[in-house]
């Protein structure tokens, strides 16, 4: 489906089916590919000597660095207040200023889902898309803003269309090829992580610990505390 021919006019929204990944699996992504990429962070020049040891004239020589620090300050003070509103509002003026710059492309579509502007969400990300189809980031959004209106990564028009891994029986029997051989425990988090570069996770930690319990083939400790929570493979009855 190209969303720049069809409005979805009568979509109802799911909003309680909607949930948007988590920053900090963003922010692995953007790592591996840049490692500098961070959401807040004091500007690398700062981090030294001290600003006064060079002399900075105009913006522009403070780049990128400066406008990470000062404007994501900015992002956190609403992102607490729940103000996405406004929080669109800025991540706008921003794509205005940094047109080409990939970090303000993403964070104005998140911007969107989060207010629940879900089609014009799928409007932006789609301009993006067609124009960087490879673009793991873009893609995994407007699966959000596709599952946020009931709909599925089925339903968009795609270049290159992203991997969806769901919690069926052969991702439990992958879980269970990557413990088999280990020879310590690992925690929820960190089974969970391992897939992350595979695809679109579709369910959460908490659901994936439920079904390792469920399937009776895993030892998990503390079963009861996710965050706690490390699995193995039981030994063999022989």
């Amino acid at each position: 489906m190209d969303f720049k021919q069809e409005e979805l006019k009568n979509t109802p929204k799911t909003d309680d089916t909607y949930h948007l990944r988590p920053l900090f699996t963003m922010n692995e992504m953007n790592e591996n590919k840049d490692k500098s990429a961070v959401i807040i962070k004091f500007p690398e020049r700062l981090k030294h000597a001290g600003a006064e040891d060079e002399k900075i004239d105009t913006f522009n020589e403070w780049g990128d660095d400066f406008f990470e620090f000062e404007d994501w300050e900015k992002d956190y003070e609403l992102l607490e207040n729940k103000d996405y509103r406004a929080l669109v509002h800025i991540r706008k003026e921003r794509v205005k200023n940094f047109p080409d710059n990939e970090f303000a492309q993403y964070y104005l579509a998140e911007a969107y889902i989060l207010n629940k502007e879900y089609i014009k969400a799928l409007h932006y990300l789609w301009d993006v898309h067609k124009d960087q189809p490879e673009r793991i980031d873009i893609q995994y959004l407007i699966i959000d803003a596709l599952y946020a209106i009931g709909k599925s990564e089925n339903d968009f028009h795609w270049v290159k269309k992203p991997r969806v891994i769901k919690l069926t029986h052969d991702f439990i029997n992958s879980c269970y090829d990557f413990l088999k051989n280990k020879r310590k425990p690992r925690s929820v988090d960190e089974l969970y992580a391992h897939f992350i570069y595979d695809g679109y996770i579709h369910f959460s930690r908490e659901e994936l610990l439920k079904n390792l319990i469920q399937d009776g083939r895993f030892n998990i400790e503390n079963p009861d505390d996710l965050f706690f929570a490390f699995v193995s493979v039981k030994n063999k009855s022989k």
